[in-house]
């Protein structure tokens, strides 16, 4: 990672998920890296925007790291060494944390983001694009 993409992964990493309204009883910090912020919503944008950007936020993450957690789980436990033995619990063949390697293989195999670099919504079809759409109309 550079210099200068330092800074913006700094800030991307400290943003929240929470929305505006904490449940009662828990106290919230008010820091200025908030999700909001962070994606430059406007000041006034209402507090269920803010909600349903945070539930998309928090199930983007859980199904990239899941599928990433299932590669690493099923992958061939000879196929590599674990590579990462200092700083880390696993030593030997032991399995060894996730990796950069177990998320490029969830991002590769997820459709979405094969056909349009989109990892969200990528594999959501257009009727345009479908060639079985067309076959059928003509």
């Amino acid at each position: 990672m550079s210099a200068e993409e330092y800074p913006q992964f700094t800030e991307a990493r400290t943003a929240t998920f929470l929305d505006e309204k904490p449940k009662q009883g828990l106290k919230r910090k008010k820091t200025d890296a908030d999700l909001m912020r962070w994606l430059g919503a406007p000041a006034n944008c209402e507090p269920s925007v803010a909600f349903v950007l945070a539930f998309i936020g928090r199930e983007v993450v859980a199904t990239y790291v899941d599928a990433a957690y299932n590669i690493m789980l099923n992958e061939q436990p000879n196929l590599f060494l674990n590579d990462v033995r200092s700083g880390h619990a696993a030593i030997g063949d032991e399995p060894c944390p996730l990796q950069v390697r177990h998320y490029s293989e969830a991002l590769r195999r997820n459709l979405g983001w094969r056909l349009h670099k989109d990892f969200l919504f990528g594999c959501s079809e257009d009727p345009d694009d479908n060639p079985l759409t067309h076959q059928q109309q003509g």
